[in-house]
C-alpha cells in the first residue's frame, strides 16, 4: 500500500513536469498500475486459499487441537501467496474424504547475523586477512547463509528470521535487497538483536519465534559455511515429528548440529524452553557439554545431527570455506579466499599517454601499503596509440620484473643472514641507488591489451582482462595517485556493504601555476567536492572504484559511450547503493585548464552535461567536443535494467 501511494506522489510531480518530461508518465503509470494489480490479485488469491484452508481446518477430525488450528492458520497467513495454491489442494482433498496429507507445522529459522564492518567482526580472522579482509570475508559467509535459508525457504516455505546487529534496520534491510532482490516481507523478517549475552539472545529469538506461532524453530549462525540446506531439512524433520506428537507423552526435544570447536552451529527446539541457555560458559569449548547438561536438567530430549562441522574463525579454515564454496556456492567464489588476500585490479585506458602512464604506472607499484592487498593487478587498455606508449609499458614491465629479481636476492640474502636488512618486515636492499622499499608478499603484475572502440569499450576491455579480482579501479593516464590508496579503496568499500561506488578526493596539480590560475583551480576542487557530496556524482577524473560483482550487476559501461561512460554509470550506481569520496585525494594533470583556459573548461563542461541531460546522443556529443567523429565499437549494448 505505502509504495503504491508513493507511486502515485510520483505520477503527480511528473504531471506537474514540462512536456519535454512527460515521456516518463507513461512508463511510471504502466509501472505502478502493474504493481496494483499484483498487490490485488495476491489478495484476491490469498483470501480464497486461506477461506479454503479455514474450512478444511474446522472439518478435520475431533482429536485436532483448538491450538493446533490456530497454529496452522497463523503459519498459513505467514507464509503467505506461494503456498496458497499447494494449500488449497490439500484442503480439497480433506474435504473431499479422501485420505489427508501429513500437514507440516509451521517453523521458523533463525539466522544470527553482523553488519560486515571492518574491527568489528571477525577479530581474529583480521590476523590473516586484515580488517578490511576479514569484513570481505565475513560479508560472503553471511550471503552464503543467507543463500541456503533462501534455499530452505522455496523448496519448504519455511519463514526466514535474520537476528542482525552493527547497524540499523533499513541498513541491513538494503543490504538483503541488494543481494536478494526478490526476497518478499511474508517470508522473510528482520529483528535486532537485544543486548546481552549469546545465551540471552538465543532465549529471546526463540520466545519470539514461538509467540509468534512457529511450532519448529532451529537457529544458526553466519560463519558456518558446511551448513547446507539438506542439514537444515534434516534438523527440521526431527523436529517436525517431535512437534507433531501432541498427546502430552513426549518430552521436548532439542536438536543440535556440534561444532568442531567444542560449540554448536545449530540449534532447535520443538517448543520453547529457553532455562537451556543458562549457565552456559560461552565462547569456550564446554558449550556443547553444558547445553546438553542443561537439557537433561530440564527435561528436554536431545537429538545429535551427524555431521560435525567446523567453523572460520581464524585462517587455518580458509581453504576448507572455498571447498564449501566451490561445491555449493559455485557462481559466489571469491579469489580472495583462496589466496587469503584482496585482490586490487587497476584499468587504465590510454591514447597517445606516453608522457604520463610510465610514471602512473610506478605509483601504483610505490604507494601501494595495505597490508590485505596481496595483489595488483595493472591492465592498460590502449586505443591505437600511435606514440610510445605501449613501448613505455613494455619498458616498465621489463623494470618490474628485475625489481622482482632482485626482491627474491634479498630475502635469500637475508635469510643467510648477509646483505639485507629488515625493518618491519620489508626488505631493503643496498642494491639500488634509490633504495626502494618493496613487500616480499604482494604481487604485482602489468598487462596492456588493445581496446580499440571508444573509451566504455577499453574499460570494459580492461576489466575483462584483470580477471576475477575483488576490487575495481578505473583511472586516467594524466593521474596520480596518494601513498596509500589501496588502503582507501578497501577501507571505503568493505567498511559498509550498501557502498556501490567510491572516488577519490579530487585536486588538481597547481606545481608552477601562477597565483589567480591557482585559486581559480581551487574554487574548481570546491565545485567538485560539492557535486561529489551534494549529488553523489563523481567524474571519471577522480578515479572510479567498486566492487567487481557491483560492477558486473548494473551491467559495466555502456559500450556505445565514447564519451560520458562514467557519467552513466556513476548514474546507475547511485540508484543501487551509496557513493562515497575517500580522503585520500587523486592528483589531476592541469593540462586540460593550461590549454583552454579555467572559465572556458568549467562552462564546456557545464553545458556538454547538459546537453547529455537533454538527450543528445554520446556519438554527436563526442564529435562535438573533439572535432572527429566518435570510433566505432565492435559490440556496442544498450543500457541494461537496474
Amino acid at each position: 500500500s505505502a509504495e503504491g501511494v508513493c507511486g502515485f506522489l510520483k505520477l503527480l510531480r511528473d504531471l506537474k513536469t514540462p512536456h519535454r518530461y512527460r515521456a516518463g508518465i507513461k512508463k511510471h503509470f504502466k509501472m505502478w498500475s502493474a504493481k496494483s494489480v499484483n498487490v490485488a490479485c495476491a489478495l484476491g488469491l490469498g483470501a480464497l486459499g486461506s477461506a479454503e484452508f479455514l474450512r478444511s481446518q474446522f472439518k478435520s477430525p475431533s482429536d485436532s487441537s483448538k491450538e493446533q488450528r490456530l497454529g496452522g492458520v497463523r503459519h498459513y497467513f505467514g507464509r503467505g501467496l506461494v503456498n496458497c495454491q499447494a494449500g488449497s489442494e490439500e484442503a480439497g482433498g480433506a474435504g473431499d474424504g479422501t485420505a489427508e496429507t501429513p500437514r507440516r507445522l509451521p517453523e521458523q529459522l533463525i539466522v544470527f547475523a553482523k553488519y560486515p564492518v571492518p574491527g568489528t567482526c571477525k577479530t581474529r580472522l583480521a590476523d590473516v586477512l586484515g580488517p578490511s579482509g576479514a569484513a570481505l570475508a565475513y560479508k560472503d559467509m553471511a550471503e552464503d547463509t543467507l543463500e541456503t535459508a533462501a534455499e530452505l525457504n522455496e523448496t519448504r516455505g519455511t519463514h526466514v528470521n535474520v537476528f542482525f546487529t552493527g547497524c540499523k534496520t533499513p541498513d541491513f534491510r538494503q543490504w538483503v535487497k541488494w543481494v536478494f532482490p526478490n526476497l518478499t516481507k511474508p517470508f522473510w523478517s528482520l529483528t535486532k538483536q537485544p543486548v546481552g549475552n549469546l545465551g540471552e539472545r538465543l532465549a529471546y529469538a526463540f520466545g519470539s519465534a514461538f509467540v509468534s506461532g512457529s511450532k519448529v524453530v532451529a537457529a544458526i549462525g553466519s560463519d558456518c559455511p558446511s551448513v547446507t540446506s539438506e542439514v537444515l531439512e534434516k534438523a527440521l524433520n526431527l523436529l517436525q515429528e517431535r512437534a507433531a506428537i501432541d498427546d502430552g507423552t513426549q518430552n521436548p526435544l532439542c536438536v543440535l548440529g556440534k561444532a568442531k570447536d567444542g560449540g554448536y552451529y545449530l540449534v532447535g527446539l520443538s517448543e520453547e524452553c529457553g532455562k537451556i541457555f543458562e549457565g552456559i560458559s560461552w565462547s569456550s569449548d564446554r558449550v556443547f557439554e553444558e547445553t546438553v547438561r542443561r537439557c537433561k536438567e530440564n527435561g528436554v530430549d536431545v537429538a545429535v545431527l551427524e555431521e560435525e562441522l567446523e567453523d572460520v574463525d581464524d585462517g587455518k579454515q580458509l581453504k576448507m570455506w572455498e571447498e564449501v564454496r566451490v561445491e555449493h556456492h559455485p557462481h559466489r567464489s571469491s579469489r580472495c579466499l583462496r589466496e587469503d588476500a584482496i585482490s586490487l585490479g587497476v584499468v587504465i585506458p590510454t591514447l597517445n599517454e606516453e608522457s604520463s602512464i610510465a610514471s602512473l604506472l610506478r605509483d601504483l607499484v610505490d604507494k601501494a601499503e595495505g597490508e590485505a592487498t596481496k595483489e595488483i593487478r595493472i591492465v592498460v587498455a590502449d586505443g591505437g596509440s600511435e606514440d610510445g606508449t605501449r613501448v613505455a609499458v613494455e619498458r616498465f614491465q621489463q623494470e618490474l620484473e628485475e625489481q622482482a629479481k632482485k626482491q627474491k636476492q634479498a630475502e635469500q640474502q637475508r635469510k643467510k643472514g648477509s646483505g639485507g636488512l629488515l625493518w618491519g618486515g620489508k626488505a631493503k636492499t643496498n642494491e639500488t641507488s634509490c633504495e626502494k622499499e618493496f613487500s616480499s608478499s604482494r604481487s604485482v603484475k602489468v598487462e596492456i591489451v588493445d581496446a580499440v572502440g571508444g573509451r566504455g569499450w577499453q574499460l570494459n576491455e580492461g576489466a575483462s582482462a584483470a580477471g576475477d579480482v575483488d576490487l575495481l579501479l578505473f583511472l586516467h593516464a594524466d593521474s596520480r595517485v596518494q601513498k596509500g590508496y589501496d588502503v582507501a579503496i578497501s577501507c571505503a568499500l568493505l567498511s559498509d556493504p550498501l557502498v556501490s561506488l567510491g572516488a577519490f578526493r579530487f585536486l588538481v596539480d597547481r606545481d608552477g601555476a601562477s597565483g589567480l590560475r591557482s585559486r581559480l583551480l581551487s574554487v574548481v576542487e570546491w565545485g567538485v567536492r560539492w557535486r561529489c557530496t551534494q549529488l553523489g556524482l563523481p567524474f571519471g577524473d577522480q578515479g572510479f572504484f567498486l566492487r567487481r560483482e557491483s560492477f558486473e550487476k548494473v551491467g559495466r559501461f555502456r559500450s556505445d559511450h565514447p564519451i560520458f561512460e562514467d557519467f552513466e554509470l556513476a548514474g546507475r550506481l547511485r540508484q543501487t547503493g551509496k557513493v562515497v569520496v575517500a580522503e585520500v585525494p587523486l592528483t589531476v594533470s592541469r593540462r586540460r585548464w593550461d590549454k583552454h583556459g579555467v572559465f572556458k573548461v568549467t562552462f564546456l563542461n557545464s553545458y556538454f552535461i547538459a546537453l547529455y541531460k537533454m538527450g543528445m546522443s554520446p556519438a554527436k556529443l563526442y564529435k562535438r567536443y573533439y572535432g572527429r567523429d566518435a570510433p566505432e565499437c565492435p559490440h556496442a549494448k544498450e543500457a541494461p535494467e537496474v
